[in-house]
């Protein structure tokens, strides 16, 4: 049997904020698709990590991540059309209500992430330099 070691790491990532991210957005009508500037974006998160080598050549992996992921500044704070004495301020949220609105979470970025793995290498005997690997890994998200 071989030695056990064990890993941990921690890790809180400061908040970032993102200037015009890039999102898939539709028309108002539904009726095209197209890339363009979401507003400006805030994520903030934790991720942890965990490998252990409980025997020789076996080597188990276990991470996650939580993260919280919004529009810190959406469509509905983009003016479009600035106020008169007479009208309101029009803004890009009020001329397509398909866009994002402030405190809206971003699309594709999942709130919980989970990673399991087992991954097994040893040398294959009488070759040299040669390794055999079996390994096994499990995502969510």
């Amino acid at each position: 049997m071989g030695l056990a070691k064990l890993q941990f790491v921690q890790q809180v990532v400061p908040p970032v904020t993102w200037h015009d991210i890039q999102e898939q957005e539709t028309t108002a009508d539904g009726a095209f698709v197209y890339q363009g500037n979401a507003g400006t974006a805030k994520v903030k998160g934790v991720e942890l990590e965990l490998t252990a080598h409980p025997v020789q050549y076996l080597t188990a992996q276990l991470a996650g991540s939580w993260q919280e992921a919004f529009l810190s500044s959406g469509a509905d704070q983009q003016i479009v059309v600035p106020a008169t004495a007479t009208t309101p301020a029009v803004t890009a949220y009020d001329l397509n209500p398909t866009l994002g609105r402030t405190g809206d979470a971003i699309p594709s970025v999942p709130r919980t992430q989970a990673d399991f793995g087992l991954n097994y290498t040893r040398p294959i005997p009488n070759l040299s330099g040669w390794d055999g690997t079996v390994a096994v890994t499990s995502r969510s998200a």
